[in-house]
């Protein structure tokens, strides 16, 4: 980065940098030695571009450098296809955890976050999953369209998301996200779904909005009307299933990386989110609102509109500071005759 809100396109040597450091890191090894899988996906700056898209000129060297970071064998599905989406499967049967791990950047357009190929592999990952739980990964946010200066899924491809999810009838579908440098959960139980969609936001360990004048008060005061609950410091998530209990139960908690203590949490039945032909839905709400197509009511101008004039804004107000600070000379005083 070069000043707020100036992106520089990362160099393959930026890459292996960052990547060396973190694989060196005493607790990611500690992490290592336990024998968890580790498994991951990417999002903007781990691509190599704030914001970036299909448009990134070291999309394939950024490729192959997280997946080497991630240990990922050769013979894996993500080294099959362009991009790095994968799908990974746990536990025994009756009570199987998959994890859906979408590439959000890859293939990224403005009214397509995933294009064909991807699209085509998810319905497939859905149609097909006989598990009890389904969590699916994205770098950026999703169900949190309507917050203004968050960068998150483009309306058409979350409505195609959305009917993939309702057309599939797959169990325990939940949205695990990352990027916005604080934790939330949100929720949409709109008609499509026969069942609450629940979206857990975890982001970071080691920075977060809390301490950024400005920033963490824009941050909490625009969460998004789908938001149950959010802060802003310091996070890392879990998510716990008590299979052994009389009605499994799953418990998502954002926690601190300094004790581990829980910051909140949220606890749902494991079969209240379980597709079922024969459940009664009354809820009619709509799946989007009026105003997830614009920013402050504004619901006639387009959302990249709206978040560029803040932006701008936001810049010129920057310029400034940094003008009367360092290049304004001081006035003269004046002096008068007695």
């Amino acid at each position: 980065m070069v000043l707020p809100l100036l992106f520089l396109e990362a160099t393959e040597q930026d890459l292996i940098e960052k990547y060396a450091v973190l694989k060196e890191n005493k607790y990611y090894k500690e992490l290592l030695e336990t024998g968890i899988p580790v498994i991951g996906t990417w999002d903007d700056h781990d691509f190599g571009m704030n914001d970036g898209g299909e448009d990134v000129s070291i999309k394939e060297k950024s490729k192959e450098h997280i997946l080497k970071f991630l240990d990922v064998p050769k013979d894996a599905e993500q080294f099959q296809h362009d991009g790095i989406y994968a799908s990974y499967e746990y536990g025994p049967p009756g009570q199987k955890i998959k994890f859906i791990l979408l590439d959000v950047r890859y293939f990224r357009k403005s009214d397509d976050v995933l294009g064909p190929a991807q699209w085509a592999w998810l319905e497939n990952q859905l149609n097909n999953s006989d598990a009890q739980l389904n969590f699916i990964v994205s770098g950026s946010q999703v169900i949190g369209v309507d917050a203004f200066y968050r960068e998150t899924w483009d309306v058409q491809s979350l409505e195609k998301l959305y009917s993939l999810i309702a057309q599939s009838k797959a169990s325990g579908i939940m949205l695990l996200t990352g990027d916005v440098h604080y934790s939330e959960i949100l929720k949409n139980d709109c008609r499509k779904f026969n069942y609450p969609i629940y979206e857990f936001t975890s982001s970071g360990m080691t920075h977060s909005v809390e301490n950024i004048p400005f920033v963490s008060t824009l941050a909490t005061n625009t969460y998004s009307r789908w938001s149950l609950i959010g802060q802003t410091g310091k996070n890392f998530g879990t998510i716990e299933v008590s299979w052994d209990s009389e009605e499994p139960l799953v418990s998502i908690q954002s926690r601190t990386p300094e004790t581990g203590a829980i910051l909140f949490q949220r606890q749902f039945l494991l079969r209240d989110v379980q597709y079922n032909a024969t459940r009664e839905r009354h809820n009619e709400a709509a799946c989007f609102r009026d105003e997830d197509l614009g920013i402050f009511g504004w619901k006639k101008i387009p959302k990249p509109i709206t978040t560029s004039f803040f932006l701008s804004s936001f810049a010129a107000i920057f310029v400034l500071v940094i003008y009367r600070l360092f290049f304004k000379k001081p006035n003269k005083p004046v002096q008068k005759d007695d």
